[in-house]
């Protein structure tokens, strides 16, 4: 289990679950981290969130909040200072600098919630920030007073808490979402199936070749031989079918008739060499899987 699934478990962040980490020593970074048996015991008997949950408030109350709620609704006006909670729907660290020029926001993760002075907001109205989105807004009536900027870009990222969450769909849901999705949506998924595989959690074949028909799947078997030729190689990765000997060469781990097993996992998130030579990947003996990953220059 990965920290952003057990995040979701126990119903917080992965920024908070990450925190509660480090402050009883435990060396945890990363929401994609994978999670021993023994930190996901200790998490669940242990982790408290502070805010008390939706089910500890009588029904009543709730009644009459959603009551209030209504009657405010078409009227509610925003201070400058106010503080309006933005979850980020970006897969990388994201940062947000406010019209006071010191003001910084950041958010760490996808999922991430920041909260973002009313004034700063108004002026990233019409920057990408806002309009592409790379963070969403999460209070309905501003939300319902900017629909001109917003449109319906929201409903891409509706019950999905974290980008891995896509690869769940089945592949026809999957592939109806990148035909009917903008080219950035398109750019979180390609970089999410790259984070995946460097976290030894795998997309399925079939939704790799769906994201972009520039990313490479290909079944290698006894004496192939393969050069990765095309441009902008972010990363690369073998998995093996069975035990297989292979070399790799003009990489950055390279390999000289190695044995791989299936389990093995040192041969994945390879990258090429910045010396204008082409990956050759060889299959001594054995078959194994090639995943190559293509990206635009500037996507990291």
């Amino acid at each position: 289990m990965k920290v952003f699934e057990l995040a979701k478990e126990l119903n917080v962040t992965p920024k908070e679950l990450i925190t509660f980490f480090k402050d009883n020593e435990y060396k945890v970074s990363s929401h994609m981290q994978k999670l021993d048996d023994e930190l996901i015991d200790f998490a669940r008997s242990n982790f408290v969130k502070n805010n008390s949950s939706e089910e500890d408030v009588p029904e009543e109350d709730k009644k009459v909040e959603v009551e209030k709620a209504n009657l405010t609704k078409s009227h509610k006006t925003f201070k400058p200072d106010e503080e309006i909670p933005c979850k980020s729907v970006t897969p990388w660290e994201l940062n947000a600098t406010g019209v006071d020029k010191n003001t910084v926001y950041h958010w760490e993760y996808f999922g991430d919630i920041e909260y973002v002075r009313y004034r700063d907001l108004q002026a990233l109205r019409r920057t990408e920030y806002v309009t592409r989105p790379a963070f969403i807004i999460l209070d309905e009536d501003l939300v319902s007073q900017w629909k001109r900027e917003l449109g319906d870009k929201y409903k891409y990222f509706k019950s999905i808490d974290y980008p891995e969450e896509y690869f769940d769909m089945s592949d026809d849901e999957f592939e109806n979402m990148i035909k009917e999705a903008p080219d950035w949506l398109g750019e979180i998924v390609k970089s999410t199936a790259m984070t995946m595989v460097r976290a030894e959690n795998y997309p399925s074949i079939k939704k790799i070749r769906i994201i972009d028909d520039e990313n490479e799947v290909i079944y290698m078997k006894t004496n192939d031989s393969y050069e990765i030729k095309r441009p902008h190689c972010k990363y690369f990765s073998l998995f093996a079918k069975e035990e297989t000997v292979v070399s790799i060469t003009n990489a950055l781990y390279e390999l000289d008739q190695v044995l791989l097993s299936p389990n093995d996992t040192y041969a994945v998130s390879n990258e090429p060499l910045h010396n204008h030579k082409n990956p050759i990947i060889e299959v001594k003996r054995g078959g194994i899987y090639l995943f190559s990953f293509f990206a635009k220059e500037g996507i990291n």
